[in-house]
Parts: C-alpha cells; structure tokens; sequence
C-alpha cells in the first residue's frame, strides 16, 4: 500500500512538474497547469488563474461569461442582504486582512433583484463606496442611490472655511496646456430621441492659454440653439446676458425688483448743501447757466450720459444736492415773499389813513 502511495505521489509530481500539463485528460478546453500558474481554457496561463472561454462564432449582442460565482442556499431562497462576490487581499500573512471586495448583493428575499458593490479597506475596515443597484441607478458614497448618479461626500469632521468636492470634472491636454477658449463642463439633455438635442450646458472655459484662469458659463438652449445666459469670469465679476463683464454685475437688459438697497458707505451725501459756508449759485447766475448749457450744473449732459452711461448712485446724489439747492431757493423766494407781503400791508394802511384824512 504504501509503494502504491509512493508511486502515485512520484506519478502526480511528475505531472504537475511538466509545463503547460491538461489535469482534465487530452481534450481542448480543460484545465491546465503551468509554473504554478492554472488556466481554465488556457492552455498556457500566466498568471495564478487564466479563465479564457473561445466560441467559434460571437455575433452582435451575444454574451459570454468566462468567469461565474454561484451561492446556492439550501433553503431555496436567498434571504435579503445576502450575496456573492470576490475578494482581494494583499497581505498574505493576516488572513483577515482583505483590502477590496466586489459584491452581488440580494436586494430582495427569494427574488431575482442585486446590487452590485464595489468595497475598499480603510485601517481594516471594509465599506463600500461605489453601488449599482438593481435599476440601474449609481451611487460613488452612496449605498442608497435615488438618482442614476447620486455623488456623497461624508466627512466626520468639516472645520471653518473647509471645502469638499465630491465631483471633480479634468480636461486633460496632450500638448501640456489648454488653448484659450476649450474647456470642460456638464451637459444636460431631455430629448433621448434626439442625440444633438441639448438643453443646458455648465463649461468652466479656459480664458488665457496655458494659464489657470477660467471662466464659469451657464449655457440654455432656444429652439435648439445653445447660447451663455450668466458667466462668472475669473475676475469674479458676473455677466447677465453677456459674457464678459466689466463690472461686479454686468446686465444686458432689463432689471426687474421689488427692492434695492445701495450700500451708501464712502459716499458723499450732499447735506453739505445746508451747511452755513455753502455758497449757493444766485437764481440770475442758475438762468444764465442753464440758458447757456442747456443742463444742470455738475449734471453731466445727455451726450455724456449716452456714451458713458449713468452711475445711479452718484447721479441720485446729485440730483439730491439740485433738490435740496431747490428747498433753499425756495426758502430765499419765501422769504422774499413775506417781507413784500409785510411791505404791501404797511403801504395799505398808510394809504387807507391818507383817504381817511381826505375826508
């Protein structure tokens, strides 16, 4: 008994010792040995496991599965939760140490329903940070996903002034640097019927060659038509219906609120005008000017306004300064008025007492 062991061991080691060897008999397509490497179909693998499946024909829309795990559950159903996967495991010598898993999870007791988690080994400690469930949807953090693509960002701790990004969009260039107006962004589409129908676009723009300046454009589409609606330039100066603002908010067209409040701070509010040391253009001095310039003076004139445009602030001051010139003016005229009605009184009496006398 023990030389037939003898002789089987001796048999066995010279099999596996031989390369590319078929354990499974001479028919193609078995299993086969080769340095320490196994191929299943792979008649010399190159690595510790070599799958290859070969069909003769594979036509369009046709599978072929070389690789498949199976979990049977005695009972005749899997319960929720459960599921099937593979493991990677890098450190050999803690054999609870696993660095990755990939998973087919059940999604629903004894139905055909799975998501499909991708694991990844942080101190030890596996969680999974990529699904894809059973309807198709994604989640990158999210174990959960609501959406086709949900994106979370969890962080135990976020301080003051800390920023995440859980999406990171990078054009790369082969040259070594982007040219002036390329860029990378988002689209978004409503019509699947139609594939060059888009709705809206977010592109972050490159504004100098080379360099890491960039624009933000917001892009929506008019029959069919994709044109920017808001850019926020690298400047921070933000453009409504233009896309290079020269100014902190930079519209081209209509303003509609219910309010606005103008910080007045640095500003020079003319109560000045009523202080005693004001001296006020006399109304003879005001007709000439006026006469002669066709405006109000430190007004700037109609030609003025129409090529530079109109600072409200400054010019709702102005015209506050011309209002409260106007209160004075008024105030002079007033006064003028009660020393003549005070005149006029005084010359009816006399006169009233000279007829009296006539009589």
């Amino acid at each position: 008994m023990k030389k037939q062991i003898l002789i089987g061991l001796v048999f066995l080691s010279s099999i596996l010792s031989v390369n590319a060897q078929n354990w499974s008999g001479s028919t193609p397509g078995k299993i086969y040995y080769n340095s320490g490497n196994v191929g299943i179909g792979e008649v010399n693998p190159d690595q510790k496991l070599n799958v290859t499946q070969s069909d003769d024909i594979v036509t369009a829309n046709q599978y072929r599965f070389p690789l498949k795990l199976v979990l049977n559950d005695n009972i005749g159903g899997l319960w929720q939760g459960t599921g099937v996967g593979m493991k990677f495991h890098l450190n050999a010598s803690d054999a609870n140490f696993d660095t990755a898993e990939i998973v087919s999870i059940a999604k629903t007791a004894g139905v055909s329903n799975g998501d499909l988690a991708f694991r990844t080994a942080k101190a030890g400690i596996l969680s999974t940070q990529l699904t894809i469930d059973s309807e198709g949807k994604v989640g990158i953090g999210e174990v959960n996903p609501d959406q086709k693509l949900n994106i979370t960002q969890t962080e135990d701790i976020l301080t003051a002034n800390q920023y995440r990004f859980p999406l990171k969009l990078v054009l790369n260039d082969n040259a070594g640097g982007l040219w002036q107006g390329t860029g990378v962004g988002m689209k978004f589409h409503i019509n699947a019927a139609d594939a060059n129908f888009d709705t809206a676009e977010i592109i972050s723009i490159a504004k100098t060659a080379g360099a890491s300046n960039g624009d933000l454009a917001f892009k929506t589409a008019k029959a069919g038509v994709l044109s920017t609606q808001l850019t926020i330039n690298s400047d921070g100066k933000v453009g409504i219906g233009t896309d290079t603002p020269a100014y902190k908010l930079d519209v081209e067209g209509t303003i509609r609120a219910s309010e606005v409040k103008v910080c007045m701070q640095g500003t020079c509010v003319p109560d000045f005008v009523f202080k005693k040391h004001y001296k006020l253009m006399s109304l003879n001095e005001l007709e000439k000017f006026v006469t002669t310039q066709q405006h109000l003076p430190e007004i700037a004139p109609e030609k003025e306004m129409i090529e530079n445009g109109l600072n409200v602030k400054e010019f709702q001051m102005k015209l506050l300064q011309k209002m409260e010139e106007m209160t004075l003016y008024i105030i002079e005229q007033n006064k003028k008025n009660e020393n003549q009605e005070q005149e006029l009184k005084i010359l009816k009496a006399k006169i009233k007492k000279l007829e009296s006398h006539k009589k």
